[in-house]
């Protein structure tokens, strides 16, 4: 007598689910702590050395000016070159939401106008409308592409000014870890918050172990 196997795949459709959830939940959990680390890291470092408004560390895009505070502090004190890339930096990341708003906008509209397209039985995709539509996004991912790497390279460069800050020996072996594995930055900054073995002491404190610095000139309203 043949016996006959039935294989159920109920469960599958449920193994999936909770594979995907976990997988939201770990990348959620994760994005969480690197955030924290980050943040705590980046707001301890500023505030130690004296930066205004060093709170602002915890919130997204205005701690890209902190960080450029931190950059543009050293290159004041150590190099006696004055920087401005807390503004820049702080700008891109402006531009870069700014565009992605008109790509987000621009997409709604072509994904609408297809639609009503297809509801119409009208095979005439490119209106007039939707063309001025997708050459507006099209300017926009090109410009929002350049700025973006223009973002990744100023940003880098801020934290090799931090890293140099901190821990001029290894500056270079952490900004390349941080290129390569992006995750490491914001545990390095974490773990950099309290050096700081490339900042020269302060005129007049003499003080060691607790340097105060302060932004210089136009640092002053940071």
């Amino acid at each position: 007598m043949n016996q006959v196997w039935y294989y159920s795949t109920i469960y599958g459709p449920e193994i999936i689910t909770r594979i995907v959830s976990a997988l939201f939940a770990f990348g959620g959990l994760w994005g969480l702590i690197r955030y924290l680390l980050y943040s705590i890291g980046l707001y301890s470092l500023a505030r130690r050395r004296g930066i205004h408004k060093s709170w602002m560390a915890w919130i997204p895009v205005l701690n890209r000016w902190v960080l450029g505070c931190v950059s543009d502090q050293y290159r004041y004190i150590a190099r006696a070159e004055n920087k401005n890339r807390r503004k820049i930096l702080l700008w891109e990341e402006i531009l870069c939401l700014v565009l992605s708003a008109v790509m987000f906008v621009c997409t709604g509209i072509l994904i609408a106008g297809g639609i009503v397209n297809a509801l119409r039985n009208d095979t005439l995709f490119l209106t007039p409308d939707n063309a001025i539509c997708f050459q507006i996004l099209f300017c926009a991912f090109a410009a929002r592409t350049v700025l973006a790497v223009a973002k990744t390279v100023l940003t880098y460069m801020c934290c090799y000014d931090l890293y140099l800050s901190c821990v001029p020996a290894d500056a270079v072996v952490l900004l390349v870890l941080s290129v390569l594995f992006t995750f490491l930055t914001p545990i390095f900054v974490f773990a950099l918050r309290s050096k700081d073995g490339g900042m020269p002491p302060r005129q007049g404190e003499g003080i060691p172990g607790r340097p105060q610095w302060h932004p210089v000139g136009d640092n002053q309203d940071n």
